[in-house]
């Protein structure tokens, strides 16, 4: 429903609706997965074809939920990282398809990753959102937005506090500007100078970084620190 309504001039608010004959969608037509099969794909009232990407988000979802309790045994730290990793991928998808990235999916990013602490824990990752949400705001600020978006500074703050430490936010933010550019380089291989003048979303590296932070963090900080 979110992705569905990052168009511009479109409303978080209000009921569901068909995107071809705006009919309001009941309780029984938002049921996830199953709606779509007894459906058959198509909506009740113009017979429409639903868009594939409605029941693949479903599933999305729900492998996101089932990934946190297959990291960890416990309920709580599964649902705590399901909701990190599904927000991630939804924000990924928003930042890719209208350039955006709804503040709510980055409140719950961040909801997910408190959630994910100790309470001993907590200063370090506040501390560590402050890093990451400090230094890109000093390059919004200072490039009045041209250089990364309000939602990325947003971003890179729940994803501090997902990582946990200042360390790690450096880790993350490195590994966001490499991969942006060997993204990049591509793009100028591939396009030439018509690249110059595309636009790319930074979300989705800020997250893959975050992501590999998470995973390999602590080796990747070993590593530095020997060769330092």
């Amino acid at each position: 429903m979110v992705l569905a309504r990052t168009e511009p001039g479109d409303s978080l608010g209000g009921r569901s609706r068909c995107p071809h004959c705006t009919k309001t969608l009941g309780i029984v037509e938002l049921i996830p997965l199953v709606s779509y099969l007894v459906q058959r794909g198509k909506c009740r009232g113009c017979g429409a074809r639903i868009a594939l990407w409605y029941p693949l988000l479903e599933l999305f979802g729900a492998g996101t939920f089932l990934t946190g309790w297959a990291w960890t045994d416990a309920w709580m730290p599964a649902l705590s990282l399901g909701l990190v990793f599904w927000a991630m991928g939804v924000i990924v998808i928003a930042d890719l398809r209208a350039q955006m990235i709804p503040d709510v999916l980055t409140g719950l990013l961040a909801l997910g990753a408190l959630l994910l602490h100790a309470p001993d824990a907590l200063v370090s990752a506040l501390i560590a959102g402050a890093v990451g949400g400090g230094f890109l705001g000093m390059q919004w600020l200072v490039s009045k937005g041209r250089w990364v978006g309000s939602g990325d500074v947003l971003l890179v703050t729940a994803l501090g506090i997902f990582v946990g430490r200042w360390e790690y936010v450096v880790v993350a933010l490195g590994l966001a500007y490499m991969i942006g550019a060997v993204f990049a380089g591509g793009l100028l291989l591939s396009r030439g100078s018509a690249a110059r003048h595309m636009h790319i979303p930074f979300g989705p590296f800020l997250v893959a970084g975050a992501l590999l932070t998470f995973i390999a963090g602590e080796q990747v900080v070993i590593v530095y620190a020997g060769m330092m």
